[in-house]
């Protein structure tokens, strides 16, 4: 998207994408000091209008309000929620916002100073009266064009491998679907739960340390450089697969031609491939701007007795991280489990019942578990934050479709 001229007197038109995150005060106020002037907001999938309401909530100055709802019975809906929630001036329509925009600047689409959306990207109609290649606004210019049947390509593909090949049986694989950042968080939880874990003693304080045999940061930085650096226009995934010996993230694209493999080993400029995923991670605090990510994984993993990361193009950038020892040790005196087993430790009645029935059926939920066990579901809940933080079980995927995993 390219800015619009800006008219005397007013303040300049520069499109922000605001991802849809819980916490998106932050970004607005960081793109919205006090002013005197209005802001432009627009949602082109609008649905009932509650992302825009949440912008007027929170911003600090005057916003003008766009809402644009494909359904004709939820733009009724998001109407009266504008009059309701005190924004009767707010600027709504009915329609296809990909074959029929509304808000319109003569014979272009118009430009605002803020975008907030969560796009449609499962519906597999997208295309549907639309010809890409040949858009009158010409929207697709730069950014390629999706998949006729499928205009997601932002997914996570996760595998687990007991080898050191990719080969069968997977012991387990997962897709991640949602927002930038539930992808994200969804990919680190995915690895944390499969790597080995030393649990230290409660001597110095009431929280046992846990040391992983990957560092936590050495993990999130890789995958949300993937996330954020990727070639959006091809239809390949970012892969993340864990083998005995390593873990590999694997992304489509490639280096700025700017950038060296030896250069990512030292301090440089940061180019991200998209800017405007990388300002909404930057505003939320998952990624910097110094390009001191890299450097930060090598140090990391320097430190944690690791060999350093190394790089290469295979179907895409391939990130390659070490993995320690298979067997790295716990202390049963808070983990309770031994070379990989929760037998070391003495769970109790209802504990020990938790971990038999997820052993049996991972997707089991905590209302059925109450039911099984004749508790209430907070009770459950107590005791499987517990299980948790002892690293007995974790917990792959999403409150709904995920499943538990007795940790290894």
């Amino acid at each position: 998207m390219q800015s619009s001229t800006a008219n005397r007197g007013s303040p300049p038109k520069k499109v922000q994408l605001v991802s849809c995150h819980p916490d998106i005060k932050k970004p607005l106020e960081e793109f919205a000091p006090p002013r005197v002037f209005s802001f432009s907001v627009s949602d082109p999938y609008c649905g009932s209008g509650s992302l825009l309401l949440k912008v007027a909530d929170e911003a600090r100055t005057p916003v003008t309000l766009y809402g644009q709802e494909k359904d004709s019975a939820t733009s009724n809906l998001l109407r009266m929620n504008m009059i309701l929630h005190n924004n009767p001036t707010a600027l709504v329509a009915q329609g296809n916002t990909l074959t029929d925009p509304k808000f319109k600047d003569g014979d272009t689409v118009k430009m605002f100073d803020f975008v907030v959306a969560n796009p449609p990207f499962f519906d597999k109609r997208w295309s549907n009266g639309l010809d890409p290649l040949n858009d009158p606004f010409d929207r697709f210019t730069g950014f390629g064009v999706p998949d006729g049947k499928q205009g997601d390509y932002a997914y996570l593909l996760h595998a687990h491998f007991h080898g050191t090949e990719v080969a069968k049986p997977i012991p387990s694989y997962q897709t991640y679907k949602g927002t930038v950042f539930q992808l994200v968080d969804q990919a680190i939880d995915f690895v944390m739960s499969k790597i080995a874990a030393r649990v230290g003693t409660r001597s110095k304080s009431a929280q046992a340390p846990v040391t992983y045999e990957i560092p936590r940061d050495v993990v999130a930085e890789g995958i949300v450089n993937a996330v954020a650096h990727r070639d959006y226009a091809s239809n390949a995934s970012v892969q993340v697969m864990l083998f005995s010996d390593r873990l590999e993230i694997t992304n489509p694209g490639r280096l700025p031609g700017s950038l060296t493999f030896e250069s990512l080993r030292h301090p440089h400029n940061s180019v991200p491939h998209n800017p405007l995923i990388a300002e909404p991670m930057y505003l939320t605090q998952y990624i910097e701007r110094m390009g001191t990510g890299t450097g930060d994984m090598i140090r990391q993993c320097r430190e944690n007795g690791l060999p350093e990361p190394t790089f290469a193009y295979r179907d895409g950038f391939v990130l390659i991280i070490a993995r320690s020892t298979p067997e790295v040790g716990v202390s049963t005196e808070t983990s309770g489990k031994t070379s990989g087993k929760t037998s070391g430790k003495r769970l109790g009645k209802t504990a020990r019942a938790i971990v038999d029935l997820m052993a049996e059926t991972p997707e089991i939920t905590i209302p059925e578990l109450a039911e099984k066990l004749s508790r209430s579901e907070r009770a459950i809940e107590l005791q499987i934050n517990k299980l948790k933080d002892e690293l007995v079980i974790g917990r792959v995927g999403p409150a709904k479709g995920g499943h538990w995993e007795i940790l290894e």
